[in-house]
């Protein structure tokens, strides 16, 4: 019995070293081609953190965050084309449009360029 397995062993174990120098034999290196392209997409939110404004000292100071209405968060995405010339030089062409639209109901009465707008 003890033959038996030790006959299964070395007999695992010469395939085992077999299959290393022949994958060393066919191991090719691979060089990168240029020019590559790469295209990417990225989609995801954004959250505005802060964004306040005040036209004139007269003017109410307004918080588009608190006031109005950009307290959630806003769907983005982001398409761009890679090219890489060669390992040091690529150039990239972005496309990542940024439209932020919010509505929302007057909490107080602001003034904005000496007009009052009330709640």
């Amino acid at each position: 019995m003890m033959k038996k397995i030790l006959l299964v062993l070395s007999t695992l174990f010469s395939l085992t070293i077999s299959t290393q120098v022949f994958s060393e034999e066919i191991k090719v290196e691979k060089k990168d081609i240029y020019p590559k392209m790469n295209l990417n997409l990225e989609y995801g939110f954004l959250s505005v953190l802060d964004h306040k404004i005040q036209f004139s000292k007269n003017n109410t100071y307004f918080d588009y965050v608190k006031d109005g209405g950009q307290n959630n968060l806003f769907n983005v995405a982001k398409l761009s084309a890679d090219f890489q010339f060669n390992p040091q030089h690529s150039l990239v062409f972005l496309y990542q449009p940024l439209a932020i639209e919010t509505q929302g109901t007057l909490a107080k009465e602001i003034k904005e360029e000496n007009v009052t707008f009330a709640q």
